[in-house]
């Protein structure tokens, strides 16, 4: 399913820029549907990486990201899902 490919691909997009810490520039949005619009477009949002962190990582897979610089499967299948539910609908 193509939609399912493009939100892992988003997903992964923002887990990279955590990594190399490149977020870029991305326009101010006003809702959510500018919002999704902006991300198809490829652009990268660190607070919606934060607040997806918030609700899906467990605590101790994201020290290991934060404190340890270690990035693990289950760090990026908690977001890809986080990503997944935030998106799912809307694209």
């Amino acid at each position: 399913m193509k939609t399912n490919k493009e939100i892992i691909a988003i997903a992964d997009a923002h887990i990279e820029a955590r990594i190399t810490r490149r977020w870029g520039s991305a326009p101010k949005v006003t809702n959510v549907t500018e919002l999704v619009v902006e991300l198809r477009k490829g652009r990268l949002y660190e607070q919606v990486l934060r607040e997806v962190e918030i609700r899906y990582v467990s605590v101790q897979t994201l020290i290991m990201q934060n404190v340890m610089d270690v990035t693990t499967e289950t760090y990026k299948r908690n977001v890809r899902k986080g990503f997944k539910t935030l998106l799912q609908n809307r694209m």
